[in-house]
């Protein structure tokens, strides 16, 4: 095609278009109803196939330019159907048959004895009343001590009827210790750690009230084996074989006191209003505020030694072996009492009680004098008669008074302290 050709067909074309009546606003609007009916059919679709596709399982979503795509959803698991366990009845397991137990022996009590609760420790060494209660101190580890000493520590609440243990102590235990109360301390001290041990010379104090101890000061020339101890509203006054000395645990400070005329090996020490007492193979007494020891008469049917003594506040009463006894032949043990105002003995009615290689229990009250030894008594001040209650195992469970148990008064009780624990009360 030349030139002159191609230019005749353009101006005829453009003659055409120009002969032609066009309405351009009726174009646009037409074309915009089409894209309307496009759009409003494409979401029609959209939620015929989402229904469809929820129903079938499938998922649908539509593009920008409004295209259904369907996505097939991830397989669920497979569930294998199971047949239905009915679950089964547990046998009951069969208890296991108890045991055969011996019931305790039943407890055969001489009238007005109680028992209580047995001390919830071993602590039998070293024991005092302090206040209304006994504070008990020491005991043995091992059949006769093979294994040392224990420093455990018990109260019995005679009031309440009750035992607590005691704190810990910050001394060791022992055997032969001196021990006294209070109104509201414990006092220890002294005592051996073996047969073949040198004495100890140290103690302590034990606060009932707050349950704390309070080791004691060095005290000056005690350095033997102590007799005893005792409280005398102020001090604590302790018996030497020879030297004697006082603690005061108010200004927590010790004094020496007179030695001692003739040195006591065994015996008891009691404080009777003014008087420091020692009763044992050598008596006597010392006054407070006095320079020094006047001896008081030995006792009068004490052929051996005075194995223990007690007192009421106004009266001594001593519990003495005769020597009379044989091998396993025993005798009557000796009770004696002493008057302070006229410094004599006089003996009771023989007691029922036997004598026997045993530290003997006693214990005083306004009413009544309790002894133990190989047997036990008891001794009515008023009428002055024996009762005799035989040996203390024959109670069925009562304390062993050979080897064990000790006897305090507390106000008009007499506490007879074993497995378990026992209490009188003259009706």
């Amino acid at each position: 095609m030349n030139t002159s050709e191609l230019s005749r067909r353009l101006h005829d074309s453009a003659a055409a278009v120009k002969a032609r009546s066009v309405d351009t606003d009726a174009v646009i609007d037409a074309a915009q109803r089409v894209r309307r009916r496009r759009r409003a059919s494409a979401a029609a679709g959209i939620v015929i196939f989402a229904a469809a596709g929820v129903t079938a399982g499938l998922l649908t979503t539509a593009d920008s330019r409004g295209r259904i795509a369907t996505i097939a959803p991830a397989p669920l698991p497979s569930v294998r159907a199971t047949t239905p366990v009915t679950p089964k009845t547990p046998t009951p397991t069969p208890l296991p048959t108890p045991a055969p137990t011996t019931s305790p022996p039943a407890l055969n009590l001489p009238p007005g004895w109680i028992a209580a609760p047995a001390q919830p420790v071993a602590a039998d060494l070293a024991r005092a009343r302090v206040g209304s209660d006994i504070v008990f101190w020491g005991s043995e580890i091992g059949q006769d001590a093979a294994s040392g000493y224990g420093n455990a520590g018990a109260v019995f609440h005679v009031q309440q009827r009750r035992w607590a243990t005691t704190a810990k102590s910050p001394i060791d235990g022992r055997f032969g210790a001196a021990a006294a109360g209070s109104d509201h301390l414990f006092f220890v001290w002294g005592g051996n750690l073996s047969p073949s041990s040198t004495p100890l010379a140290d103690g302590a104090t034990y606060d009932v009230a707050t349950d704390t101890w309070r080791k004691l000061p060095p005290a000056p020339g005690l350095t033997g084996p102590p007799v005893g101890a005792t409280w005398t509203g102020t001090e604590f006054v302790v018996v030497g074989p020879g030297e004697c000395a006082a603690y005061n645990p108010t200004t927590n400070t010790w004094r020496v006191l007179p030695r001692i005329p003739g040195p006591p090996t065994q015996g008891t020490v009691l404080h009777v209003g003014d008087r420091t007492y020692v009763v044992g193979a050598y008596s006597a007494y010392l006054a407070d505020g006095s320079g020094s020891w006047t001896p008081i008469p030995s006792l009068p049917n004490a052929t051996v030694a005075t194995m223990t003594a007690a007192t009421d506040g106004q009266t001594l009463f001593a519990a003495a072996l005769t020597g009379a006894r044989s091998g396993p032949v025993t005798a009557p043990l000796i009770v004696d009492s002493f008057d302070p105002a006229t410094t004599t003995w006089a003996a009771l009615p023989t007691s029922p009680a036997q004598e026997a290689e045993c530290l003997v229990p006693l214990a005083v009250t306004a009413k009544d004098v309790f002894v133990a030894c190989a047997s036990s008594a008891l001794f009515d001040r008023q009428t002055r008669t024996w009762h005799d209650y035989g040996p203390a195992r024959s109670w069925g469970g009562g304390p062993d008074s050979v080897g064990g148990g000790d006897a305090v008064a507390v106000g008009d009780e007499i506490v007879f302290a074993g497995a378990p624990t026992l209490i009188y009360r003259n009706p």
